[in-house]
């Protein structure tokens, strides 16, 4: 398929592998009511599953045991409306290039082989192609 088929779309629904859903983890809502809310519209635009995508930066660490109790407790609230999955966004310090090197299944989406990064704020593209052939 190159373009959207809506008919397809609304089968099988969309999946959304980038929301900062979990409250009071970074800069996505403040209160799990908001994140219920936000959950909720995310339903009605017709997305099924969601990989909740928590920052792992300098600002905001990534907390995995928080992270997956506040992902239970969103997808009982959701009573199977949604699907969420684990993961998060992965800022490429070293820290953090060593942390998924380690345990790659921990930061990955959905347990799976696949990473959200977030590059620096400024980096030389030629120097971050040896980081993500040794992630990949």
């Amino acid at each position: 398929m190159t373009e959207l088929d809506e008919s397809r779309a609304t089968e099988f629904g969309f999946v959304d592998t980038h929301i900062h859903l979990l409250p009071g983890l970074d800069d996505g809502p403040e209160t799990f009511e908001l994140s219920l809310e936000m959950a909720n519209v995310a339903v009605a635009d017709g997305i099924t599953h969601v990989a909740v995508t928590p920052h792992a930066n300098y600002q905001w660490p990534f907390q995995p045991e928080v992270s997956s109790e506040l992902r239970l407790r969103l997808q009982e609230a959701l009573a199977g409306r949604l699907v969420l999955m684990p993961g998060c966004e992965v800022h490429l310090s070293y820290e953090n290039v060593q942390s998924v090197l380690a345990d790659h299944r921990t930061f990955s989406l959905n347990h799976s082989r696949y990473l959200l990064v977030e590059f620096p704020d400024f980096f030389e593209r030629n120097s971050y192609t040896a980081v993500i052939d040794q992630l990949c």
